[in-house]
This record gives structure tokens, C-alpha cells and sequence, in this order.
């Protein structure tokens, strides 16, 4: 999870994570997604002071902005806040900002991000536990058997919960998972995937329910 450096498969998800669902927005007299509204906004916007950075960092998300951090500057201390970012490093526009700037484009109006629900599709639910924190990420199995993201969802431990011993936390895990994503697996057949093979013997076909 958290521990993956920058440019791994799971770090490459985590940008996925941050954004969540895409939703869509009535504009006019058609919809539209929100990749395609990203993608307006940078065909007539850019960055070039720290007022439009500020900008653009609040129309993604706090969530977000963590991760594009990691994602385009991994180097920079993790800081509280943007406020925190300008406090501690005065704002100047640079051909390493630009061009952070630009794979921050490519990356969150690409159409792979993420896919939108069919219930026609396999549906894997796979789930995972660190020594802070629980991740669920809802799947589809595409008939080439590629797997695509549909939404993932995540949360920290409480102080009592990060006391429990690693197969309690990923059996949490899985209950998170299936709890925060139980309007898309309710009365559908779904795989649950965990990279820990004891839960078998709680979750196991053949098992009842714990």
C-alpha cells in the first residue's frame, strides 16, 4: 500500500483512488463526464501563479492533491496543507513545474482511469490491510480478462483497530469493502481477492459466515 514507491502499478492506482467515481454533470442539453469537463478546463486554462495552482488543487480534492505530490514531485516534504506548501516554499513557476503540470493532464483526463459499473460483467471485489489502514477496490473482469478499476474506497485504523493481528485486519478489510461498495454486489455473484491466505478459513467457499 503506502509503502510502494513512486511509479509502481499500486502507486499508479492510487491517483485512481483519489479520484473515485467520475460523476456526470447535466450540461445543457447532453451529459457529460467528468474527464470530459477536465478536459475543457485544461484546453482553456493554465497555470502560471500561485492563485491558479491554489485553484486547481481545490477543484480536485485534498485527497488528490497528496497523491499528485507523490505522483509529479516525490521529493517534497509531506506538508498539512497547500497553505502549509506556500508557507514553507515560495511560489515559482518552473520548466519542472510545467512539466508536472503536464503529465497531471495526461494522467487525470485519461479515459483508463476508470471503467462504469456493468452488471452484465464478473465482479471482483479485491481487498487489502496495512498496519494503518483498510483499501477495497471494486473490479470488473473484462471478457479479454484484463481487470479495470471501478471505484476504490479506503480509510485509517482506529487505535484499537491497529492492535488487531493481521488476520483480523484483512478480514476488515473485506467487511469494509463489501460494506462500502454493497449497492453494486447486493444480489450479483463477486470474487474477493486478498493477498492473505488464511482468511480461507474464515471466508472459505465451503465456510459459513463468521
Amino acid at each position: 500500500m503506502a509503502s510502494d514507491p513512486p511509479g509502481t502499478p499500486s502507486r499508479t492506482l492510487a491517483i485512481q483512488t483519489a479520484l473515485g467515481e467520475l460523476p456526470k454533470f447535466d450540461v445543457g442539453d447532453r451529459w457529460t463526464t467528468f474527464n470530459e469537463r477536465l478536459e475543457q478546463y485544461f484546453e482553456t486554462n493554465t497555470v502560471q501563479d500561485g492563485r491558479q495552482v491554489s485553484l486547481l488543487l481545490t477543484s480536485i480534492s485534498a485527497q488528490v492533491y497528496e497523491v499528485i505530490r507523490e505522483l509529479t514531485y516525490p521529493d517534497l516534504p509531506k506538508l498539512k496543507s497547500y497553505k502549509d506548501l506556500c508557507e514553507t516554499y515560495p511560489f515559482q513557476w518552473s520548466k519542472e513545474c510545467d512539466r508536472s503540470f503536464q503529465k497531471l493532464k495526461k494522467i487525470i483526463t485519461s479515459d483508463q482511469i476508470l471503467v462504469h459499473f456493468n452488471p452484465d460483467l464478473e465482479i471482483v471485489l479485491e481487498c487489502d490491510a496495512s498496519e494503518c489502514g483498510v483499501g477495497a477496490c471494486l473490479m470488473h473482469k473484462m471478457p479479454n480478462g484484463e481487470l479495470k478499476p471501478i471505484s476504490f474506497a479506503s480509510r485509517i485504523l482506529t487505535k484499537a483497530e491497529r492492535r488487531y493481528a493481521t488476520i483480523q485486519k484483512e478480514a476488515l478489510a473485506i467487511f469494509f469493502g463489501c460494506k462500502k461498495f454493497f449497492e453494486y454486489l447486493m444480489g450479483h455473484k463477486f470474487t474477493i481477492r486478498s493477498d492473505h491466505k488464511p482468511l480461507l478459513g474464515l471466508f472459505g467457499e465451503n465456510q459459513g459466515l463468521p
